[in-house]
């Protein structure tokens, strides 16, 4: 694969001045073979404190415990405790920063805009749609479907990009109804009042849990 074509597989962030894959380290395995649904696996050594803006939707599984620094722009800074199974949403669109003091070992999921979007026409009928921030989502079918994706990573994508497509359609519908709080009543059909919302939650809402005990 060329480095063009490569680029396009990674995960990005605006960090250091430039547009580059969002850590330095190189994914674990193959990348992704979905072009839309970008899945990186890494063990990540300690690291000072990094700045980071995401275009897109993108969240952390953790594969081990870990202790997370982590703030806003120039707001109080927080550690963040992690147990193994829990993801983490990032902001969105907004200046955060990171850090870590011990080797993490960290599965990230770039969600696109239109795997929400395909979702929200099919299931969403009504007009509008409010998100509202949790600190701790419980949902074993999220935790579960990344753990199958993770194996399907580990096994060089195997059963080929059919099984990533299926994993994107299903995470993105259980976000819509995970963080939905009533029956929505209908959308434009690009799915863009959805996507304002879904931007809210992220940014106000970092840490976001998936809990694998509960």
């Amino acid at each position: 694969m060329n480095t063009e074509k490569e680029s396009a597989f990674r995960i990005l962030s605006h960090r250091e001045g430039s547009v580059q894959p969002m850590f330095d380290a190189v994914p674990i395995g193959p990348l992704s073979p979905s072009s839309s649904l970008l899945v990186e696996r890494r063990d990540l050594e300690p690291t000072s404190w990094q700045s980071h803006l995401l275009e897109d939707q993108l969240l952390h599984f953790f594969m081990k415990p870990a202790m997370i620094g982590f703030s806003l722009k120039d707001a109080a800074i927080a550690k963040i405790p992690v147990v193994d199974g829990q993801a983490v949403f990032c902001p969105r669109r907004e200046w955060h920063n990171i850090s870590w003091d011990e080797r993490i070992s960290v599965l990230s999921i770039r969600i696109p805009d239109a795997a929400l979007m395909e979702a929200a026409r099919e299931r969403l009928t009504e007009r509008s749609l409010e998100i509202v921030p949790r600190h701790v989502v419980t949902d074993d079918r999220l935790t579960h479907l990344l753990f199958a994706l993770d194996a399907e990573r580990a096994r060089g994508y195997s059963a080929g990009k059919l099984f990533v497509d299926s994993i994107e359609t299903a995470l993105a519908n259980i976000l819509l109804t995970s963080f939905n709080t009533f029956t929505p009543r209908s959308i434009p059909r690009k799915g863009a009042w959805l996507l304002v919302s879904f931007d809210a939650l992220l940014s106000s809402c970092t840490p976001t849990w998936t809990n694998k005990s509960a």
